[in-house]
Order: C-alpha cells, then structure tokens, then sequence
C-alpha cells in the first residue's frame, strides 16, 4: 500500500505564489477605491502608492500563504502517517 505524502516546502512555495499573484490586483483595488475618500487629504495618492500598495499587498500575502500552507502540509503528512500505521497494523483499509 502507498501513502501520499506532500513536500512540506514545495508544497506551501506554490501556495503562496498564488496568495501573492491574488495580492496584486487586490492591492490595486485597494489603491483605486482609496482616490474616493472623501476626508481632506486622503483622496491624492503618490504615483508610488500605485506600485507600494499591491507590492506590500502581494509580499504580506506570500508569507502568510506560506505559513498557512507550511503548516497544512506538515498536518495533512502527519495525518496520513497516523492513518498508515492504523491501517498497516489492523490489516485492511476499511479503518
């Protein structure tokens, strides 16, 4: 009987590649809906916020994505390692 097991590593760098890919339009949105704050000020955005903003965006989306994806790989790896070793000592898959 094979197990599946995740590269922990590899597993969460695909995962946060992703989460970064969602955070650049997700931080342009952010950018585009700031220029209609209506308090005095807040409405002008630098033509370096257009960049920053989907930059910090995408960059805090990949760490947390990664973290997150770390840990489910680790979990789902141990998982199946538990239910491996149930079903190898009693003998059949139906545990």
């Amino acid at each position: 009987m094979s197990t599946i097991y995740l590269r922990p590593w590899r597993a969460a760098l695909k995962s946060a590649l992703v989460a970064a890919a969602v955070g650049v339009p997700l931080g342009l949105i952010v950018v585009f809906f700031k220029q209609f704050d209506s308090r005095p000020g807040h409405a002008e955005t630098a033509w370096w916020g257009w960049i920053a903003m989907p930059v910090l965006t995408a960059v805090f989306l990949f760490v947390v994505g990664f973290f997150f994806a770390l840990f489910a790989a680790v979990g789902f790896n141990l998982a199946t390692r538990v239910a491996g070793s149930a079903v190898q000592r009693s003998g059949s898959a139906d545990v």
